[in-house]
């Protein structure tokens, strides 16, 4: 495989990164890294993707072609306490969820990632007054599941979170709330953290203070005698003395658990044992039902974070993690050249697929190959990873769906015959170029449009239902393209053909514009220009709904095209997610009679 120079924009999970000199940059070799990880479907809700499973044999892509919260989001630490989204750090420890016996309780989970982008804000406002400040696509926990902010605001039905309610603030330390701790837990047992406060309560103290209640240490009667000589016993001694109490471990009150959260927030004891969450119910509640979500058309920076779990619990209310480069700076990669040279394998997929297959929960849904990356990129034509979890598709009757742009494919037309026979199959060969020096110049490394025309006619005579992907349609480049492409398509026997408008997200838009102006440099500023022009004026909206086929009249003449030309040519505009089929999944026979050798 070829190398090419560096260009990676900074992860933005990664502190440190390295920059080069103009003409400075160092060529960048292939990099295998296998992954063992313990499952290989992955799941998806995105309205936008028309599909629920997926699997992804590879991360990253030699091809080479080129969610979030306001900083002030309080966050539930694992300790109880709350702290700012934008000062949360990988390592932290945080509350998030999980769903046990029908019931989501509370769970401590890890802060695996951290990361800021810039985002349109939009304004969440919940009956208890809570307020959230949250970008379109960011997904909160509901009572009908999981809902992008954008779907909500387009929704009339009533819609309640599921939570706490908002987090109470903590007050200020005084003297008096330091006295009226010390009072209550004076002559008391108390664990680590509970001493530890006293001792600095106590040093706090001016000195003739301090030689006061020391003298009256062991008699809590004459300790608060003394204390008030100092100072007043007031609402924030009251509370000090609450919070020694409850560390003292003489709080015998029950309480819920909102308010058990409001107790720690506003009183702050001192003892992470006897503030201990784990297990504790959540539940939808009427007070936080969504009274108005505004769109403030103010881009914003937000923060978001990654966790065990998947969720962590934002304001009171449970707050998800917010696709193929942006993804490889999970792996601790760049999206730029990171993401075409550091390839991930996961060489026990059929493996995993296999046992995925054998749980009883299965029930022979149609899987996608792959959500991410192309798995038929060139390591594929040695590994065999994407033939061998076809084959266990074919064994056990599951639909599949295929995306590439590869030839390899070509090499297991048997595999797919059998599919088509047991079960059912359809293949799209991504073709959004049709001018060869365009399409070399921002896909280097893969084949010409042409010979992707000749991989739809190979798989249309052998019987395998395939069409094309007009993906990504690039405003300015090839959009003009578009007839070429759906014509020479219907002569190579496609049925159907589908588009996507391109997609920016992340540092991806710094790879693109960057290989655009380098490839292309009198074109640039005109594709840049159609891309605002196809996204309300900013080069990627990240708004479900719009992300991946624009909005406006630019992106609405593209729709119009392409649909008109498809019909003219007999080719069926849709995508996965028209793509119904019955149920053909079988598990095979255990008498060993199952196709391909298994």
């Amino acid at each position: 495989m070829r190398s090419l120079p560096v260009f990676n924009p900074q992860n933005r999970f990664a502190s440190t990164t390295v920059a080069y000199d103009e003409g400075e940059a160092p060529d960048q070799h292939v990099e295998i890294h296998e992954d063992h990880t313990r499952s290989i479907l992955a799941t998806n809700d995105s309205p936008d993707v028309g599909f629920r499973w997926s699997i992804n044999p590879y991360r990253g892509c030699s091809h080479a072609c080129a969610y979030c919260l306001d900083g002030d989001t309080a966050i539930l630490m694992g300790d109880g306490s709350t702290r700012a989204l934008r000062d949360v750090r990988a390592g932290d420890v945080v509350y998030g969820t999980l769903k046990r016996g029908g019931v989501r309780r509370l769970v401590k989970t890890p802060v695996r990632a951290h990361w800021q982008t810039m985002k349109v804000a939009h304004r969440v406002i919940l009956a208890d007054g809570t307020t959230l400040v949250a970008s379109a696509d960011h997904r909160f926990l509901v009572d009908r599941g999981w809902r992008r902010v954008g779907s909500l605001a387009r929704s009339r039905r009533p819609t309640r979170m599921v939570g706490v309610g908002r987090f109470a603030s903590t007050p200020a330390v005084t003297d008096e709330y330091r006295l009226g701790y010390l009072a209550a837990v004076t002559g008391h047992a108390l664990d680590l953290d509970a001493e530890r406060r006293a001792r600095a309560f106590l040093l706090a103290l001016d000195a003739s203070t301090r030689d006061a209640v020391l003298k009256a240490s062991g008699d809590p009667t004459r300790f608060r005698r003394a204390a008030a000589a100092f100072v007043p016993w007031t609402a924030e001694a009251a509370r000090g003395f609450a919070a020694g109490t409850f560390d003292a471990g003489r709080d015998r009150a029950r309480r819920t658990l909102r308010d058990e959260l409001r107790f720690i927030h506003v009183v702050d004891p001192a003892s992470r044992r006897l503030r201990e969450l784990e297990g504790r119910e959540l539940e939808p509640a009427d007070d936080l039902a969504i009274v108005a979500i505004e769109d403030t058309r103010v881009h914003t920076a937000m923060f978001d974070i990654t966790t065990g779990t998947g969720d962590f619990i934002a304001n009171g209310v449970v707050s998800h993690n917010c696709y193929a480069r942006p993804g490889h700076e999970y792996l601790s990669f760049s999206a730029g050249t990171d993401f075409e040279k550091k390839i991930v394998v996961k060489p026990r997929a059929p493996e995993l697929l296999r046992e995925a297959f054998e749980k009883k929960s299965w029930k022979g849904d149609l899987i996608v190959f792959s959500g991410v990356t192309d798995c038929y990129q060139p390591l594929e034509r040695t590994m065999a990873i994407t033939r061998a979890c076809l084959e266990v598709c074919a064994a056990y009757r599951n639909p599949v769906g295929i995306i590439t742009k590869s030839p390899v494919i070509e090499r297991d037309v048997d595999v797919l015959q059998e599919l088509a026979r047991v079960a059912s199959v359809r293949v799209s060969v991504s073709v959004p170029f049709w001018d060869a020096d365009v399409a070399k110049a921002m896909e280097p490394w893969v084949t010409t449009p042409q010979r992707r025309m000749k991989t739809v006619e190979t798989l249309a005579r052998a019987g395998i239902p395939v069409g094309v992907s007009v993906s990504p349609i690039v405003p300015g480049l090839n959009d003009d393209h578009l007839g070429e492409v759906l014509k020479a398509a219907s002569e190579a026997g496609a049925t159907h053909a589908f588009y996507v408008l391109l997609r920016l997200p992340g540092a991806v838009k710094d790879v693109f514009e960057n290989r655009l102006r380098q490839n292309l440099p009198l074109r640039a500023e005109k594709v840049l220009r159609r891309m605002r022009e196809a996204h309300g004026g900013k080069l990627y909206d990240a708004s479900y709904g719009k992300r991946q086929s624009g909005a406006g009249q630019y992106a609405d003449m593209i729709a119009a095209l392409f649909e008109r030309t498809a019909k003219r040519y007999g080719l069926s505009h849709d995508e996965m997610r028209r793509y119904a089929i019955a149920s053909t999944f079988r598990r095979p026979d255990r008498t060993g009679q199952t196709s391909f050798g298994f």
